[in-house]
């Protein structure tokens, strides 16, 4: 890690992502804020080609503003799958439930300087999980953040990151200030400065190919429990069920074994050991479905196992949505898990850290949270039960919430699908049944399968 107190703002360099957006408002507080305060907290910078990793706002009013120079950290080779964790960090964590004091304040000169771990004094740690995540970014990368503290040395913004240094022994940059600057301080310290917004990184739908799970296989086997709960004890061989977005089909395999009469569909299949698409197995899931609706009609249940918290946007939720419900029987049913609000907002407010490799999830306006794997970003949309019975409700008349929100995963069975018109159906259809992949390609196969579902209204 390197401190520069004076960086030249004209060098700094915007990445072409920035997770966050500020209403205009906001913009014009932060501004204020940095006239009155200057840059309290560097920003953060990746390698020698100074590429912000963390201060876009900020680096927008600075040139606005006309100032010349910024305090700015600079870390060396962070990982694209770190960038944004950096991002949010910097600019969201700080609860205020911990509490932090600092001793020899008083020999400290007002404005930058270091504090050695010895001088950090835990009072109170309230947010261990927020500490972990933190810990982990100083192990990799070294020192990245700082801390505002007032005459007296009460640490008023990011005790975490405090607390963090101080369990690894790693030295605390402190920007200290007046009693009277930090009361006027306050008031710009409650101002939402921007909202997590993770369009900038046009995020693809095949993208979601690396959230799907290892269903029944290996040593960490990992069962499904919207099967192992709904599905399962209320199976005979006479009902006609369909797996739509079956992941790596490791369900709906074992069934067809045991004599079900299940089909699948999952249009981002990969190839065995290969991050390629297995298209002519794409297509031949669609082969199966239009030959089994030809000569038996819709399905009794489709089943959408963790497929809505998989999806890329709302409006792909409403595509996913209206092809199953066009894929069902009147008397039809649609079961479905999908990821739960709850779990993922009490996992960061729980009081002692885990094993998972991930604890905290940030979460834009629509709940969703982006994840950094094999070398793309995703993403993973959290709901709770009363708002995935909103959500479901334009689709179907009968609609049951179950589970427990406080865990992973929560579920709905929904009955009476509502119907909708052709042509709406025909869209929907074309969309999920003909997905784009890589380089735009398409593979046009899917039109003798929805002319069929359509016959069947």
């Amino acid at each position: 890690m390197e401190f520069i107190k004076d960086f030249p703002v004209k060098n700094l360099t915007v990445a072409d992502y920035n997770p966050r957006v500020i209403n205009e408002n906001s913009y014009q507080k932060l501004k204020e804020s940095i006239q009155k305060f200057s840059i309290i907290k560097p920003l953060i910078l990746n390698g020698d080609n100074n590429i912000l990793t963390a201060g876009h706002q900020r680096t927008k009013a600075l040139k606005d503003l006309g100032i010349k120079f910024a305090p700015v950290i600079k870390l060396q080779d962070i990982a694209k799958s770190d960038e944004i964790m950096f991002n949010l960090f910097h600019n969201s964590i700080e609860t205020n439930g911990s509490k932090v004091g600092l001793s020899l304040i008083s020999e400290l000169p007002y404005g930058y300087s270091f504090v050695d771990f010895h001088y950090i004094n835990l009072r109170k740690n309230s947010n261990p999980i927020v500490v972990k995540e933190i810990s982990k970014l100083i192990i990799k990368y070294g020192t990245w953040g700082s801390v505002i503290c007032d005459e007296k040395g009460a640490v008023i913004t990011n005790a975490e990151y405090a607390i963090a240094c101080k369990l690894l022994e790693k030295p605390l940059l402190v920007y200290k200030m007046k009693n009277e600057e930090i009361e006027n301080l306050k008031s710009y310290l409650q101002e939402d400065y921007g909202k997590y917004y993770f369009n900038n990184l046009e995020i693809k739908d095949y993208n979601q190919t690396f959230c799907q799970m290892h269903r029944l296989s290996g040593e960490k086997e990992l069962k499904s429990t919207t099967y192992t709960k709904y599905i399962l004890p209320i199976l005979d061989k006479k009902t006609r069920i369909l797996d739509f977005g079956a992941g790596k089909c490791s369900y709906p395999n074992k069934l067809r074994k045991e004599g079900y009469k299940i089909f699948m569909y999952e249009p981002f299949y990969r190839q065995e050991k290969s991050n390629s698409f297995d298209i002519n197995k794409i297509i031949s899931f669609i082969e199966d479905i239009q030959k089994d609706i030809s000569k038996n009609g819709l399905y009794d249940i489709v089943i959408l196992d963790s497929v809505l918290n998989s999806i890329t946007s709302l409006e792909m939720q409403h595509s996913v949505l209206l092809a199953c419900n066009s894929l069902l029987k009147d008397n039809g049913s649609l079961i479905l898990g999908t990821r739960s609000l709850g779990k993922a907002t009490t996992t960061m407010k729980s009081k002692q850290a885990t094993n998972r490799k991930r604890d905290i999830e940030f979460l834009d306006d629509e709940k969703f949270s982006v994840t950094f794997r094999n070398g793309v970003w995703t993403k993973q949309r959290f709901t709770t039960k009363e708002q995935l019975q909103q959500e479901l409700m334009p689709y179907f008349q009968d609609i049951e919430t179950l589970g427990n929100e406080t865990r992973s995963n929560i579920y709905a069975i929904c009955k009476n699908p509502v119907r909708f018109s052709k042509e709406e159906y025909q869209k929907a259809l074309n969309i999920e049944l003909n997905m784009t992949y890589p380089n735009g390609f398409k593979h046009n196969k899917h039109t003798d399968l929805v002319d069929t579902i359509l016959t069947n209204f």
